[in-house]
């Protein structure tokens, strides 16, 4: 039950679980045929008894939708400078001014 727990502390939800392997461990082949009867009735039987402890767990997480800054909205504007104007005293510098200017 300890088992159950710790998920569910966690924020899982506890889907399923299931218990496995009845038949004693064995290297030979020859006693893995012999115990196979306990595999069979192992859930039926010997419910506690197996050596495997299958369990299945989900987080259900709200959807989540992140929020991004607008970073073209925030960027300064291209500096524009202004023109401005040259003083002019005389007509004929004006006149000059200009030509110069195209």
């Amino acid at each position: 039950m300890r088992v159950k727990d710790w998920p569910a502390l966690l924020g899982f939800e506890i889907i399923g679980g299931q218990m496995a392997c009845y038949a004693p461990p064995s290297r030979q082949q020859k006693w893995l045929e012999r115990f196979e009867f306990m595999e069979a009735a192992g859930d039926r039987w010997w419910p506690i008894a197996g050596g495997v402890y299958f369990l299945q767990a989900v987080k259900r997480v709200r959807g989540v939708r992140l929020i991004m800054p607008k970073w073209s909205d925030r960027l300064a504007p291209a500096k524009q400078l202004a023109a401005s104007p040259q003083k002019i005293g005389d007509k004929e510098e004006a006149l000059t001014a200009r030509s110069n200017e195209q």
